[in-house]
């Protein structure tokens, strides 16, 4: 009786251990089921996601020379996709500045030279301009190209008034800007851009040409010109440019042409301008 009791006492134990080993594993898959399913879940939650591409351009800048200043901001918008590829654009602009000259003495034919007894007359004049373009970009290679056109409003309030001077007063008309950028080489780059429109039949191309020092430094030659109804003005100078993942800033400066409607303007020799632009 004793080993038959020892027989049913250990198939007890033994069927007591098997029991609990069972348990143990059932207990340990309903845990482990909701736990594996918060793991997926935590994973899909912390998952940075990718990052968006930037669709908006903001710039300011400024141009000054010993008789003029000028601010001025732009806006762009990519609103169909990013600001690197390919695709319709709108643009919004806007600025303000100041400049001054002396009305030349061939205007007042009763006083032919300026003298303490019969002074020339400084003019000066407030400047105001916006416009709305819409546009494309479109890239082939290393070349890249946008294309905008709109309206535009040009007002330039004088004081005196200067009757002589077409560019007084409030213009609005057409507009049409282009922009190109090619990169020669992969240290050597070039720009060219270009404006018009019939508001004062205002003009401006600006060409330039940069070595990269580094991959965010670029240096390099500009040449421009500047015009309207009342004069014209070309520009030669460097630039530094540095650009980063969401911007660029640059800073140039240089030497004037001869302004040929504002004989007195020999002081504008010299002129310095800076632009700062954001994208995200």
């Amino acid at each position: 009786m004793a080993g038959l009791s020892d027989t049913f006492g250990g198939l007890g134990v033994g069927r007591c251990v098997t029991g609990a080993l069972v348990v143990l594993a059932w207990v340990a898959a309903l845990v482990a089921g909701p736990c594996a399913s918060y793991a997926d879940d935590w994973s899909t939650t912390v998952e940075p996601a990718a990052p968006a591409l930037p669709w908006r351009e903001i710039s300011v800048g400024g141009t000054f020379t010993p008789n003029s200043w000028m601010l001025y901001s732009n806006s762009t918008f990519a609103p169909f996709g990013g600001l690197d590829s390919d695709g319709a654009r709108v643009r919004l602009g806007s600025g303000y500045g100041k400049y001054k000259y002396t009305v030349p003495e061939r205007f007042y034919y009763t006083c032919p030279k300026p003298s303490l007894i019969c002074p020339a007359v400084p003019i000066r004049a407030r400047v105001s301009f916006g416009d709305v373009l819409a546009g494309y970009q479109m890239s082939y290679g290393r070349f890249t190209a946008k294309a905008f056109a709109g309206v535009a409003i040009d007002t330039q309030a004088l004081a005196p008034s200067d009757p002589n001077n077409a560019g007084a007063g409030r213009a609005s008309g057409f507009k049409a800007v282009i922009e190109t950028w090619t990169n020669i080489t992969p240290t050597l780059w070039a720009s060219v851009d270009g404006s018009w429109t019939s508001a004062h039949d205002g003009q401006s191309i600006q060409a330039r040409l940069g070595y990269r020092l580094l991959p965010g430094l670029s240096i390099g030659i500009e040449e421009g010109k500047v015009s309207n109804v009342a004069g014209h003005q070309f520009r030669s100078g460097l630039f530094a440019r540095y650009e980063w993942t969401g911007g660029e800033a640059s800073l140039s400066g240089g030497v004037n042409g001869r302004r040929l409607d504002y004989p007195d303007t020999s002081r504008d020799r010299t002129w310095a301008a800076i632009s700062v632009m954001f994208r995200y």
